[in-house]
Protein backbone atom coordinates (compact mmCIF):
# COMPACT_ATOMS: atom_id res chain seq x y z
CA UNK A 1 0.00 0.00 0.00
CA UNK A 2 1.32 3.49 -0.91
CA UNK A 3 2.17 5.68 2.30
CA UNK A 4 0.10 9.20 2.07
CA UNK A 5 2.69 12.08 1.06
CA UNK A 6 2.33 14.53 3.78
CA UNK A 7 1.23 17.60 2.59
CA UNK A 8 1.31 20.20 5.61
CA UNK A 9 4.82 21.13 6.92
CA UNK A 10 5.33 21.22 10.56
CA UNK A 11 8.10 23.27 12.11
CA UNK A 12 10.72 20.32 11.90
CA UNK A 13 10.02 20.60 8.08
CA UNK A 14 12.00 24.00 8.42
CA UNK A 15 15.46 22.47 10.07
CA UNK A 16 18.54 21.97 8.08
CA UNK A 17 21.75 21.38 9.24
CA UNK A 18 24.26 24.23 10.09
CA UNK A 19 27.95 23.85 11.19
CA UNK A 20 28.80 26.24 14.26
CA UNK A 21 31.59 27.34 12.37
CA UNK A 22 29.74 28.89 9.76
CA UNK A 23 28.24 31.63 12.06
CA UNK A 24 29.99 34.58 11.55
CA UNK A 25 31.60 36.19 14.89
CA UNK A 26 32.90 39.09 13.42
CA UNK A 27 31.86 41.52 9.86
CA UNK A 28 34.39 41.03 7.05
CA UNK A 29 37.25 43.84 6.56
CA UNK A 30 35.01 45.49 3.91
CA UNK A 31 31.46 45.50 4.18
CA UNK A 32 30.80 44.78 0.13
CA UNK A 33 33.26 41.74 0.47
CA UNK A 34 30.85 39.53 0.97
CA UNK A 35 29.66 36.51 -1.01
CA UNK A 36 26.62 36.84 -2.50
CA UNK A 37 24.26 34.42 -3.93
CA UNK A 38 21.98 34.87 -6.56
CA UNK A 39 19.39 32.60 -7.79
CA UNK A 40 16.58 32.95 -10.27
CA UNK A 41 13.98 30.67 -11.36
CA UNK A 42 14.61 28.83 -14.30
CA UNK A 43 11.76 28.63 -16.88
CA UNK A 44 11.67 24.57 -15.55
CA UNK A 45 10.80 26.44 -11.74
CA UNK A 46 14.04 24.83 -11.13
CA UNK A 47 16.26 27.41 -9.04
CA UNK A 48 19.45 28.83 -10.72
CA UNK A 49 22.35 29.49 -8.31
CA UNK A 50 25.22 31.68 -9.37
CA UNK A 51 28.21 32.76 -6.28
CA UNK A 52 29.02 36.92 -6.86
CA UNK A 53 30.40 38.94 -4.35
CA UNK A 54 28.51 41.83 -3.32
CA UNK A 55 29.93 44.53 -4.39
CA UNK A 56 28.63 43.00 -7.93
CA UNK A 57 24.85 43.66 -6.96
CA UNK A 58 24.11 46.41 -9.26
CA UNK A 59 25.62 44.55 -12.41
CA UNK A 60 22.58 42.13 -11.62
CA UNK A 61 19.51 44.67 -11.72
CA UNK A 62 17.92 45.94 -14.34
CA UNK A 63 18.50 50.10 -14.59
CA UNK A 64 15.91 52.10 -13.27
CA UNK A 65 15.08 49.55 -10.26
CA UNK A 66 14.12 50.62 -6.80
CA UNK A 67 15.48 49.03 -3.60
CA UNK A 68 13.10 49.69 -0.20
CA UNK A 69 15.71 50.10 2.77
CA UNK A 70 15.00 50.02 6.17
CA UNK A 71 16.83 53.36 7.77
CA UNK A 72 16.31 52.40 11.42
CA UNK A 73 19.11 52.79 13.84
CA UNK A 74 20.50 50.33 15.87
CA UNK A 75 20.42 51.04 19.37
CA UNK A 76 23.47 50.38 22.10
CA UNK A 77 20.32 48.34 23.89
CA UNK A 78 22.47 46.00 26.35
CA UNK A 79 23.28 48.08 29.91
CA UNK A 80 24.72 46.61 32.70
CA UNK A 81 23.24 47.46 35.95
CA UNK A 82 24.30 47.02 39.70
CA UNK A 83 22.13 46.67 42.38
CA UNK A 84 22.80 48.27 45.83
CA UNK A 85 24.52 45.31 47.18
CA UNK A 86 27.15 45.49 43.83
CA UNK A 87 24.93 42.21 42.31
CA UNK A 88 25.58 42.82 38.36
CA UNK A 89 21.93 42.65 36.33
CA UNK A 90 22.36 42.86 32.26
CA UNK A 91 19.32 44.77 30.85
CA UNK A 92 18.42 44.54 27.43
CA UNK A 93 15.92 47.29 26.08
CA UNK A 94 13.15 46.29 24.48
CA UNK A 95 10.83 49.72 23.54
CA UNK A 96 9.89 52.23 25.33
CA UNK A 97 6.24 52.77 26.56
CA UNK A 98 4.91 56.23 27.32
CA UNK A 99 8.07 57.82 27.00
CA UNK A 100 11.86 57.32 25.98
CA UNK A 101 12.83 57.21 29.79
CA UNK A 102 10.46 54.24 30.71
CA UNK A 103 11.27 50.72 28.89
CA UNK A 104 10.21 47.25 28.37
CA UNK A 105 12.65 45.18 29.18
CA UNK A 106 14.71 41.76 29.94
CA UNK A 107 16.97 41.30 32.89
CA UNK A 108 19.13 38.75 33.66
CA UNK A 109 18.93 37.24 36.23
CA UNK A 110 15.70 38.11 36.35
CA UNK A 111 14.87 36.49 39.53
CA UNK A 112 16.92 39.53 41.02
CA UNK A 113 14.39 42.17 39.87
CA UNK A 114 11.50 43.13 42.34
CA UNK A 115 8.86 45.64 41.98
CA UNK A 116 10.48 48.78 43.27
CA UNK A 117 14.02 48.02 43.12
CA UNK A 118 16.58 50.42 42.42
CA UNK A 119 18.97 49.89 40.01
CA UNK A 120 22.51 51.95 39.86
CA UNK A 121 24.56 53.05 36.95
CA UNK A 122 28.14 53.79 36.61
CA UNK A 123 27.89 57.49 35.89
CA UNK A 124 25.40 57.50 38.91
CA UNK A 125 21.86 57.36 37.07
CA UNK A 126 18.98 55.23 38.73
CA UNK A 127 16.25 53.24 37.49
CA UNK A 128 13.06 51.94 39.34
CA UNK A 129 11.27 48.70 38.48
CA UNK A 130 7.99 50.16 38.07
CA UNK A 131 6.38 47.06 36.70
CA UNK A 132 7.34 42.82 37.05
CA UNK A 133 6.76 40.44 34.13
CA UNK A 134 3.87 38.63 34.22
CA UNK A 135 1.11 36.85 31.57
CA UNK A 136 1.13 39.37 28.78
CA UNK A 137 3.30 42.11 30.28
CA UNK A 138 6.93 43.10 29.89
CA UNK A 139 8.91 44.25 33.27
CA UNK A 140 8.95 47.84 33.48
CA UNK A 141 12.02 49.86 34.45
CA UNK A 142 11.57 53.94 34.77
CA UNK A 143 15.26 55.73 33.73
CA UNK A 144 16.39 58.70 36.20
CA UNK A 145 19.39 60.25 34.20
CA UNK A 146 21.81 62.32 36.49
CA UNK A 147 22.23 64.98 34.14
CA UNK A 148 20.09 66.69 31.88
CA UNK A 149 20.57 65.17 28.27
CA UNK A 150 18.41 63.56 25.97
CA UNK A 151 18.50 59.40 26.81
CA UNK A 152 19.65 58.45 23.64
CA UNK A 153 22.51 60.43 24.35
CA UNK A 154 22.87 58.97 27.81
CA UNK A 155 22.49 55.38 26.07
CA UNK A 156 25.32 56.11 23.80
CA UNK A 157 27.52 56.30 26.27
CA UNK A 158 26.52 53.99 28.37
CA UNK A 159 24.94 51.58 26.82
CA UNK A 160 26.68 47.95 24.34
CA UNK A 161 25.64 47.20 20.98
CA UNK A 162 23.03 44.25 21.31
CA UNK A 163 24.56 41.96 19.50
CA UNK A 164 22.90 38.66 18.79
CA UNK A 165 23.62 36.11 21.30
CA UNK A 166 25.21 33.79 18.65
CA UNK A 167 27.73 36.40 18.62
CA UNK A 168 30.19 36.03 21.57
CA UNK A 169 31.21 39.36 23.13
CA UNK A 170 31.96 40.68 27.10
CA UNK A 171 29.35 42.89 28.65
CA UNK A 172 32.05 44.58 31.00
CA UNK A 173 34.32 45.04 28.19
CA UNK A 174 34.85 48.51 26.29
CA UNK A 175 32.40 48.21 23.54
CA UNK A 176 33.73 47.01 20.77
CA UNK A 177 34.31 50.25 18.40
CA UNK A 178 34.07 47.43 14.79
CA UNK A 179 30.85 46.42 16.15
CA UNK A 180 29.68 50.13 16.80
CA UNK A 181 30.25 50.96 12.89
CA UNK A 182 29.29 47.75 11.49
CA UNK A 183 26.32 46.60 13.25
CA UNK A 184 24.39 49.62 11.87
CA UNK A 185 23.80 50.22 7.94
CA UNK A 186 25.74 53.67 6.58
CA UNK A 187 22.32 54.84 6.08
CA UNK A 188 20.72 54.18 9.36
CA UNK A 189 18.53 56.98 10.65
CA UNK A 190 16.06 56.74 12.93
CA UNK A 191 17.12 55.31 16.37
CA UNK A 192 14.69 52.41 17.97
CA UNK A 193 15.91 49.04 16.37
CA UNK A 194 17.32 46.21 19.05
CA UNK A 195 18.46 44.48 15.85
CA UNK A 196 20.21 45.56 12.62
CA UNK A 197 18.06 45.01 9.58
CA UNK A 198 21.09 43.08 8.91
CA UNK A 199 20.50 43.12 4.83
CA UNK A 200 21.79 46.26 4.53
CA UNK A 201 25.05 46.01 6.22
CA UNK A 202 26.37 44.99 3.30
CA UNK A 203 25.79 48.41 1.43
CA UNK A 204 28.46 50.80 1.21
CA UNK A 205 28.46 54.35 0.32
CA UNK A 206 30.37 53.67 -3.19
CA UNK A 207 27.41 51.24 -3.91
CA UNK A 208 24.97 53.74 -3.57
CA UNK A 209 26.63 56.08 -5.39
CA UNK A 210 27.27 54.22 -8.33
CA UNK A 211 23.67 53.49 -8.50
CA UNK A 212 22.83 56.69 -9.66
CA UNK A 213 24.39 56.02 -13.02
CA UNK A 214 22.04 53.36 -13.27
CA UNK A 215 19.08 55.00 -12.47
CA UNK A 216 18.65 53.42 -9.19
CA UNK A 217 16.48 54.35 -6.68
CA UNK A 218 16.82 54.00 -2.94
CA UNK A 219 13.41 54.27 -1.03
CA UNK A 220 13.88 54.48 2.55
CA UNK A 221 11.31 53.24 4.85
CA UNK A 222 11.49 52.67 8.85
CA UNK A 223 10.62 49.68 10.95
CA UNK A 224 11.98 49.41 14.02
CA UNK A 225 13.69 45.85 14.56
CA UNK A 226 12.52 44.19 17.99
CA UNK A 227 13.08 40.44 19.01
CA UNK A 228 10.15 39.25 18.34
CA UNK A 229 11.15 38.60 14.70
CA UNK A 230 13.59 36.49 15.82
CA UNK A 231 11.96 34.65 18.94
CA UNK A 232 12.17 31.14 18.35
CA UNK A 233 9.33 28.93 17.84
CA UNK A 234 8.23 26.46 20.31
CA UNK A 235 4.65 25.35 18.33
CA UNK A 236 5.41 22.48 16.30
CA UNK A 237 3.11 24.44 13.81
CA UNK A 238 3.94 27.69 12.87
CA UNK A 239 0.40 28.42 12.63
CA UNK A 240 0.35 28.26 16.27
CA UNK A 241 3.30 31.02 16.29
CA UNK A 242 2.12 34.16 17.82
CA UNK A 243 4.41 37.26 15.67
CA UNK A 244 5.56 40.28 17.89
CA UNK A 245 4.25 43.68 17.08
CA UNK A 246 6.65 45.56 15.53
CA UNK A 247 5.99 49.45 14.46
CA UNK A 248 6.80 51.32 10.95
CA UNK A 249 6.77 54.16 8.61
CA UNK A 250 6.69 54.92 4.99
CA UNK A 251 7.61 58.82 3.69
CA UNK A 252 5.29 59.77 1.61
CA UNK A 253 7.82 60.02 -1.05
CA UNK A 254 8.83 56.70 -0.56
CA UNK A 255 5.03 55.66 -1.73
CA UNK A 256 5.38 57.63 -4.40
CA UNK A 257 8.42 56.04 -5.33
CA UNK A 258 7.39 52.57 -5.04
CA UNK A 259 3.80 53.16 -6.85
CA UNK A 260 5.31 55.06 -9.64
CA UNK A 261 7.81 52.32 -10.12
CA UNK A 262 5.08 49.40 -9.69
CA UNK A 263 2.80 51.66 -12.41
CA UNK A 264 6.14 51.59 -15.11
CA UNK A 265 7.02 47.84 -14.25
CA UNK A 266 10.19 48.79 -12.91
CA UNK A 267 11.69 45.93 -11.01
CA UNK A 268 11.39 46.54 -7.06
CA UNK A 269 13.86 44.65 -4.75
CA UNK A 270 13.64 44.65 -0.32
CA UNK A 271 16.10 45.04 1.31
CA UNK A 272 15.75 42.80 4.13
CA UNK A 273 13.17 40.89 5.67
CA UNK A 274 12.06 44.33 7.93
CA UNK A 275 11.42 46.32 4.53
CA UNK A 276 9.28 43.50 3.03
CA UNK A 277 7.25 43.34 5.98
CA UNK A 278 6.78 47.12 6.11
CA UNK A 279 5.71 47.38 2.14
CA UNK A 280 3.79 44.11 2.20
CA UNK A 281 2.03 45.13 5.61
CA UNK A 282 0.57 48.19 4.34
CA UNK A 283 -0.51 46.72 0.51
CA UNK A 284 -2.37 44.07 2.38
CA UNK A 285 -4.25 47.39 3.79
CA UNK A 286 -4.02 49.42 1.19
CA UNK A 287 -5.16 49.25 -2.50
CA UNK A 288 -1.87 49.11 -4.99
CA UNK A 289 -3.85 52.28 -6.62
CA UNK A 290 -3.79 54.39 -3.68
CA UNK A 291 -3.78 58.19 -4.06
CA UNK A 292 -0.06 58.75 -1.92
CA UNK A 293 -1.51 62.62 -1.58
CA UNK A 294 -3.65 61.20 0.97
CA UNK A 295 -1.00 59.30 3.02
CA UNK A 296 -0.04 60.40 6.42
CA UNK A 297 3.81 59.92 6.42
CA UNK A 298 3.87 60.46 10.36
CA UNK A 299 1.24 57.45 11.24
CA UNK A 300 2.83 54.91 12.73
CA UNK A 301 1.49 51.31 11.76
CA UNK A 302 2.14 48.10 13.12
CA UNK A 303 2.99 44.53 11.76
CA UNK A 304 3.02 41.22 13.22
CA UNK A 305 3.36 39.92 9.36
CA UNK A 306 4.12 36.11 9.50
CA UNK A 307 4.24 34.78 5.98
CA UNK A 308 5.48 30.96 5.61
CA UNK A 309 4.39 28.25 3.30
CA UNK A 310 1.66 25.24 5.07
CA UNK A 311 2.36 22.94 1.86
CA UNK A 312 5.21 22.38 -0.13
CA UNK A 313 3.62 23.10 -3.53
CA UNK A 314 2.30 26.47 -2.02
CA UNK A 315 4.31 30.01 -2.42
CA UNK A 316 3.51 33.59 -1.45
CA UNK A 317 2.66 36.14 -4.59
CA UNK A 318 4.02 39.55 -3.21
CA UNK A 319 1.87 42.50 -3.58
CA UNK A 320 5.16 45.18 -4.18
CA UNK A 321 8.09 43.08 -4.49
CA UNK A 322 10.30 41.32 -7.22
CA UNK A 323 13.00 40.28 -5.47
CA UNK A 324 15.02 40.32 -1.96
CA UNK A 325 18.33 40.72 -0.19
CA UNK A 326 18.78 38.76 2.53
CA UNK A 327 21.29 37.29 4.75
CA UNK A 328 21.50 33.49 5.42
CA UNK A 329 18.59 33.24 8.67
CA UNK A 330 18.22 30.55 11.19
CA UNK A 331 17.05 26.77 10.81
CA UNK A 332 13.01 26.78 11.71
CA UNK A 333 12.66 30.26 12.39
CA UNK A 334 10.04 32.78 10.91
CA UNK A 335 12.61 34.54 8.75
CA UNK A 336 13.52 31.38 6.83
CA UNK A 337 9.73 30.33 6.83
CA UNK A 338 9.48 33.85 4.89
CA UNK A 339 12.25 32.91 2.38
CA UNK A 340 10.75 29.57 2.11
CA UNK A 341 7.11 31.12 1.74
CA UNK A 342 8.48 33.52 -0.72
CA UNK A 343 10.14 31.19 -2.94
CA UNK A 344 8.41 27.86 -2.34
CA UNK A 345 9.90 24.76 0.25
CA UNK A 346 11.60 22.95 -1.91
CA UNK A 347 13.71 25.99 -3.83
CA UNK A 348 14.96 27.60 -0.84
CA UNK A 349 15.80 24.48 0.93
CA UNK A 350 17.66 24.16 -2.33
CA UNK A 351 19.25 27.76 -1.97
CA UNK A 352 20.34 27.12 1.36
CA UNK A 353 21.61 23.49 0.97
CA UNK A 354 24.09 25.09 -1.49
CA UNK A 355 25.33 27.80 0.89
CA UNK A 356 26.19 25.50 3.34
CA UNK A 357 28.01 23.45 1.15
CA UNK A 358 29.74 26.68 -0.20
CA UNK A 359 30.77 27.62 3.04
CA UNK A 360 28.67 30.86 2.96
CA UNK A 361 28.52 32.78 6.04
CA UNK A 362 25.31 32.77 8.17
CA UNK A 363 23.44 35.42 10.44
CA UNK A 364 24.27 38.95 11.31
CA UNK A 365 27.48 39.28 10.24
CA UNK A 366 27.27 36.20 7.48
CA UNK A 367 27.15 37.09 3.94
CA UNK A 368 24.18 37.45 2.00
CA UNK A 369 21.55 36.33 -1.28
CA UNK A 370 19.77 37.96 -4.03
CA UNK A 371 16.46 36.17 -4.43
CA UNK A 372 14.35 36.52 -7.10
CA UNK A 373 10.75 35.70 -6.81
Amino acid sequence: MKTKEKTTLTTDDFDFELPKELIAQNPLKNRSDSKLLYSIQGPDKESLITDQVFSSILDLIPHDSLFVINTSKVIKARVLARTKHGGKIEIFLLKPTDHDRTWNILARPEKKLKLGKVLDFEDGSTAEVVQLRSEGNHTQIRFSLKDSQSFYSWLDQMGKVPLPPYIKRDLEKKSDLQDESRYQTVYSQQPGSVAAPTAGLHFTEEILEAAKSKNIVFAPVCLHVGLGTFSPIHASDPKNHAMHYESYQIPKKSLESILEAKRQGKKIYSVGSTSFRCVESFFQEHPITIDPSTHDENHVFSTNLFIYPKHKAVSYSPKVFDGMVTNFHLPKSTLFMLICGLLGFDRAKKIYLHAVRNRYRFFSYGDCSLLIF
